[in-house]
């Protein structure tokens, strides 16, 4: 999917587990999050390729931080539940710069995983992203696996809860790398672009126990930024922070336009979408054919042509079955209205009323104290 997101802003939010309890209100979170008790520790952190390169590992045990013990019995898997003889998973979260990161839960004597989820988000312009995952399993082959579209669905849909929120955000953080960037008048030579813009330094609060990866990950962008290629002239021309700030946030049609940013460049996706929209027409048509057929019998003369006269008998023939007209009828009308409802999922649907559903969603994951 393309995003009309920054590259960094999409990878630290892929890399922060606070957020999913409360964009995603999704439990499984919380086993990658930390707390005084479970804390977050580095175990990697590393240069690649002669320096050029850079990797940094987090992990952290796999049990409910922020969940806390009333959801332990009710939703944590039994497989991650730890026992006196068996400690807990250990969550496991790697970047390798700049563009994939793949996570885990982990057995703490083989460190071996049984899923893991990767995505690749990769920049393909200032404040743009083309974003892919994956999951990674051994799996029988005789276990059957969901249909692409169908995975799609759901990553969409997963994707459309927070995405908006990371527009919002983008505008300060690029507004505040373009001010920083003029303030500095960094040329583009070798040594100017060593300097560090400290971007996440000037606008980011670290406050709980899950943002260690976090902050070295803000460090290390601040650190490496000015180095993408064709970003410095990009930032620089957005006239500083005043200037960005005086435009508007894209709207949601804009900013959550599946079509445009999935459909449109999935070729799976796109020839989905052309067979749902053909199941939809010939369906619908016949739902309506056998009515309509009737209905035009009704208004012919015995001396009537002969398509007339066919079309007269094909009426006739037809009445006498109405029961499995009025069947075949229903279950046309069935599979256009399913062809027709699955077709919308390929195009703009993250609205203010799905928003404020997920809102109301929070209290039930997470209730207020």
């Amino acid at each position: 999917r393309d995003f009309p997101i920054d590259w960094t802003i999409l990878i630290e939010n892929i890399m922060d587990p606070d957020h999913g309890l409360f964009a995603h209100q999704t439990p499984a979170f919380d086993f990658y999050s930390a707390s005084k008790e479970a804390p977050q520790v580095i175990v990697e952190d590393v240069l690649l390729n002669d320096g050029k390169g850079w990797a940094i590992t987090s992990k952290v045990d796999a049990v409910y931080k922020l969940l806390g013990e009333r959801n332990t019995s009710k939703k944590q898997n039994k497989t991650d539940s730890p026992t006196p003889q068996q400690p807990p998973k250990a969550a496991t979260t790697t970047y390798v710069a700049p563009c994939l990161i793949w996570m885990g839960r982990r057995n703490v004597d083989t460190d071996k995983s049984s899923f893991l989820t990767a995505f690749w988000v990769s920049p393909t312009g200032t404040g743009k992203s083309r974003f892919l995952a994956a999951g990674i399993a051994k799996l029988p082959k005789s276990m059957p696996l969901p249909p692409r579209w169908f995975s799609h669905i759901n990553i969409n849909n997963f994707l459309d809860q927070d995405t908006q929120l990371l527009a919002t955000q983008q505008r300060h953080v690029l507004a505040t790398e373009s001010q920083l960037l003029l303030e500095q008048n960094t040329t583009g030579e070798s040594d100017s672009l060593l300097e560090s813009l400290p971007v996440r330094k000037k606008l980011y609060v670290y406050r709980t126990p899950s943002e260690l990866l976090g902050v070295r990950l803000g460090t290390f962008f601040d650190a490496t930024v000015k180095r993408v290629p064709n970003r410095l002239q990009a930032i620089r021309d957005l006239g500083g922070y005043d200037r960005v700030m005086r435009q508007d946030v894209p709207p949601r049609e804009v900013v959550l336009d599946r079509h445009k940013q999935h459909t449109s460049v999935c070729p799976d996706s796109a020839d989905f979408l052309r067979n749902t929209q053909l199941v939809y027409q010939v369906s619908k048509g016949m739902a309506l054919a056998p009515w309509i057929v009737m209905l035009l019998a009704s208004f012919i003369g015995p001396n009537s042509s002969l398509c007339f006269s066919l079309l007269s008998s094909a009426g006739e023939i037809l009445k006498r079955s109405p029961g499995r007209v009025i069947i075949g009828s229903v279950l046309s009308a069935l599979i256009s209205f399913t062809a027709n409802k699955i077709g919308r999922e390929f195009f703009f649907k993250y609205d203010a009323s799905f928003r404020n559903r997920d809102l109301d969603n929070i209290p039930k994951i997470r209730p207020d104290s």
